[in-house]
């Protein structure tokens, strides 16, 4: 009966999930059938065998439905079998029974005996089957309709019985889920925030940090649904919501508190650095477009921080809630925190959120759109990352280095960044130019790995148009008038000096390959990536094996072209010679290559020319000019 149960489970299963009905959890369902007590005495070895396979297959992405059909029907098929040889084995001591059972039905006595040692096993059965079960079952339910939203149901005895355990967990999952989330808006709700806080009060008790709270409110909100009516009223409610979603950190926590009011958890923050977020929020909400039938909306802002403004939630939260009506008062669309009693919109916004910024190390960003030469347009983020400008000094300098992101059309992919070549190259005029050329570097760019992840162009440090740019004159080098190494050496030298007496307020030793390397580091952790695939051309190749050397489990994938070595300076004479020379020391000892080979070998040949261009530069006549290549 067993065996027979397994060939109806499992067909149906299979049928179930071909058809995308059934998920893989759901499969030891059928598997638990195999540990029936009549099927201890019965050699089931290579059908537990199948039925392995064939549940590995169920996890596998890559299985084919021709795999699934095959090893489905050789379950059945064995399941057959071992009915089939069952069947003739007691047919086969069929005579020997009704001999052995015409003694026994000789004894009244022994017939009843066994009468009642079946009864009383078959009460067991349906105890342990079926009764307890069904007893847990009810007692996970009348747990959940109290309140407690964490009970669960046993899944345990017979088949029905499982499924009906699986599909009342998997409910009480779904209510613990909504009952923590605001439906308007699919933001936590009141509730949520609550315990979130709750949790937050605990850690920053246990761990001692601050956390800061922003309670906001939509302005004029009352007459906005009068005027545009309700369901206008909900939209807005909708767009507030995503575009704080959207513009707080990833470890941050917003909510619908109720009404026309959210609430944002923001942890481990700094009072400047909580203003700038905050007011980071406001801007967004107020440069959200209207919608054709309604008009913008703005909030107001209040912010409270542990411990400095109180140690309880409530406490806290009424500090918050007393700014935002302090906010309200000073005449809306405004921030009032303990780092800043009220900021309006404009510089001085502006001039808190990069200082915050500074001040915490992390992101500030805008949305953006552009256009490509087909048209496109193309939504991105710019925005500027704020890093120690020496990770090895304590007192070191905040320093900013700008950045631009597409968001991928899908989810799931690994992000790309791109990293210039240079020193000395920014990419990001592709998203900020509106000429021809930077329009076709950027559909090229949508068109390489557009379909691969987000897509994050990351300038060098030092060198960024959003963030802190180190300049000083790079030697003169007309091509009619070529320098000798020694010339050329000196004047990189005396540029070095004045360099350095240029930026006397700036530590020149934290403009390495490694700080690079940690900056973007620092990104993908600040844009919540785990890996991330690296696209680097000459310096931005340097720049990779950095990177791979330092954080070698991040990177997913590396495409590099220009390589420059890590170890090697090949931008300057003395490394490409050295390179040669190690090049010409394979190819001297080579013996295939020796019938090819100049007299005296490959570095021979090339002192003989630098020889020769030394004595008598070459001409060459480009347009109107000459170049001159020589030494």
């Amino acid at each position: 009966a067993a065996l027979e149960e397994l060939i109806r489970a499992q067909n149906g299963f299979h049928a179930r999930f071909i058809h995308g009905q059934e998920s893989p959890e759901r499969y030891r369902l059928v598997t638990q059938l195999l540990r029936d007590e009549s099927l201890e005495r019965v050699d089931i070895g290579a059908l537990r065998g199948r039925v392995k396979a064939f549940s590995a297959l169920l996890d596998d992405p890559l299985t084919r439905i021709e795999d699934l059909d095959a090893t489905s029907h050789a379950i059945v098929a064995d399941a057959q079998q071992i009915i089939a040889a069952r069947k003739e084995e007691i047919a086969r001591q069929l005579p020997q029974l009704e001999r052995e059972t015409s003694a026994l039905m000789s004894s009244g006595l022994a017939v009843a005996w066994i009468l009642m040692l079946l009864s009383f096993a078959a009460v067991q059965i349906t105890l342990r089957k079926v009764v307890q079960p069904i007893e847990e079952l009810s007692a996970a339910a009348d747990r959940v309709a109290a309140g407690d939203l964490s009970a669960r149901a046993p899944v345990a005895g017979d088949h029905e019985i499982a499924t009906l355990g699986i599909a009342f967990n998997h409910m009480a999952d779904e209510l613990k889920a909504r009952a923590r989330t605001d439906d308007l808006t699919a933001l936590p709700n009141f509730r949520a925030f609550r315990e979130r806080i709750d949790a937050e009060l605990d850690r920053a008790d246990r761990y001692p940090s601050r956390f800061g709270v922003l309670v906001l409110d939509l302005d004029r909100f009352k007459k906005y649904n009068d005027t545009y009516g309700h369901s206008a009223g909900n939209d807005a409610l909708r767009r507030v919501a995503q575009s704080i979603r959207e513009t707080v950190r990833a470890v941050d926590f917003p909510a619908r508190y109720g009404g026309e009011e959210f609430a944002v958890i923001v942890p481990q923050i700094e009072p400047v650095a909580l203003t700038a977020i905050a007011e980071r929020i406001r801007a967004n909400i107020e440069a959200l477009p209207a919608p054709s039938d309604g008009s913008t909306v703005t909030v107001s802002i209040g912010a409270a921080i542990y411990p400095d403004d109180a140690r309880e939630r409530d406490a806290l939260f009424q500090s918050a809630d007393a700014r935002l009506y302090e906010a309200k008062k000073a005449g809306r669309n405004r921030v009032v925190s303990r780092a800043a009693s009220s900021i309006k919109a404009g510089a001085v916004a502006l001039l808190l959120m990069f200082v915050a910024f500074q001040a915490s190390a992390k992101i500030v960003v805008e949305s953006k759109s552009a256009t490509t030469t087909t048209g496109e347009v193309v939504r991105f983020e710019l925005g500027t990352l704020f890093v120690p400008e020496n990770r090895e000094k304590a007192d070191s300098r905040t320093i900013g280095v700008g950045f631009a992101r597409i968001p991928a059309t899908h989810k799931g992919g690994t992000p790309v960044f791109i990293l210039p070549g240079g020193p000395g190259e920014s990419s990001l005029g592709m998203f900020t130019d509106t000429d021809a050329a930077a329009q076709r570097r950027l559909a090229s760019l949508i068109r390489n790995f557009g379909g691969v992840g987000d897509i994050v162009v990351f300038d060098q440090r030092g060198y960024s148009e959003r963030g802190d740019k180190l300049e000083f004159p790079v030697p003169h080098r007309p091509l009619d008038a070529p320098r000798s190494l020694s010339d050329e050496a000196a004047a990189y030298i005396k540029a070095a000096r004045e360099a350095i007496v240029t930026h006397r307020d700036k530590d020149l030793s934290g403009y390495t390959v490694i700080q690079c390397a940690a900056d973007v580091n620092d990104l993908r952790r600040e844009l919540g990536y785990e890996k991330i695939i690296l696209i680097g051309q000459s310096f931005g190749s340097q720049w990779s094996f950095a990177i791979m050397r330092l954080y070698p489990k991040l990177v997913a994938r590396a495409l590099l072209s220009g390589v420059e070595p890590l170890d090697s300076a090949y931008d300057m004479p003395s490394g490409v010679f050295a390179a040669l020379e190690s090049i010409a020391k394979d190819a001297d000892n080579d013996s295939r290559l020796k019938p090819w080979l100049p007299k005296g070998g490959v570095m021979a040949a090339l002192h003989d020319v630098r020889k020769r261009l030394a004595e008598k530069p070459l001409q060459a006549k480009v347009g109107d000019g000459t170049i001159v290549l020589g030494l």
